[in-house]
């Protein structure tokens, strides 16, 4: 299955920043594309810290791939969306598991950690590379 996991810095309680509106209009285009997305602004911390927790991470360990989606090197720095980047990151470097990780940024990747920087990344506008980017991916890995 063709798992993705979209990553982006959001706020419960005011949900139309750029960045979500990028990643809904990405998570929109990537289900139309055929892909199972886990989008964290679609997701809800009404089972606590602990059940967060869980699902965030049994849902990154499933995704084969992850997309970044970001403003600006702040977004990634700290909270969830820094556990998440991380851990997918992990299971890449360390754990050397066969999966993706490429972010979708408003600029380019100057200020990114290096993790971010050094994966393949799309601007906002760029959906289609981005698109073709994990179909070839998904290609190459069924």
């Amino acid at each position: 299955m063709k798992e993705v996991f979209l990553c982006c810095d959001f706020n419960f309680e005011h949900a139309d920043t750029p960045p979500e509106r990028t990643a809904r209009a990405l998570c929109d285009a990537l289900r139309a594309r055929g892909y199972e997305v886990f989008y964290t602004g679609e997701s809800s911390p009404d089972a606590g810290v602990d059940g967060y927790l869980w699902m965030v991470s049994s849902r990154l360990d499933g995704a084969k791939a992850l997309v970044l989606v970001s403003e600006r090197p702040a977004d990634c720095a700290d909270g969830w969306v820094r556990f998440e980047w991380e851990s997918f990151y992990r299971d890449i470097t360390v754990r050397r598991m066969k999966k993706l990780f490429v972010s979708c940024l408003k600029e380019g990747a100057k200020g990114y950690p290096r993790g971010i920087a050094e994966s393949p990344s799309y601007a906002w506008d760029d959906v289609c590379g981005l698109l073709a980017e994990l179909d070839k991916f998904f290609l190459q890995n069924p």
